[in-house]
């Protein structure tokens, strides 16, 4: 049985990228092993590990920061021959302080991935 994540001292969806970037990082293919998963029918969050063993109907893996960035690292040759300029707007890092914090968000990463896999890149 799963069970909802409850925190009163840190809120987890902010841990993990969003529930409609989880969906088109699974939709593209990417592994669906995480240590959460997003239940897609209640927007939940949730800690299984059964899920780790096989694709169960509504739940896709709700990435941690640590998680991406090993999908990342498995094409890190590619992502260091990235030319940023190529990048659209959205996901180009960005050159001052404030648009750079865009480095530190889950959807930033998660949205890199997808636009990677999409455009044959990774």
């Amino acid at each position: 049985m799963s069970y909802p994540i409850i925190n009163n001292y840190m809120e987890l969806k902010k841990q993990v990228c969003s529930l409609e970037l989880s969906k088109r990082l699974r939709e593209l293919g990417f592994t669906q092993k995480s240590l959460f998963y997003w239940n897609e029918e209640m927007g939940t969050i949730h800690f299984d590990e059964a899920m780790k063993r096989k694709d169960v109907g509504c739940y896709c893996s709700a990435y941690t920061f640590t998680e991406l960035g090993e999908e990342i690292m498995k094409s890190k040759y590619i992502v260091d021959k990235l030319d940023l300029n190529n990048l659209p707007e959205t996901l180009k890092p960005g050159e001052s302080i404030d648009d750079g914090y865009k480095l530190f968000d889950l959807n930033y990463w998660a949205a890199l991935l997808i636009y990677l896999k999409e455009n044959n890149l990774i």
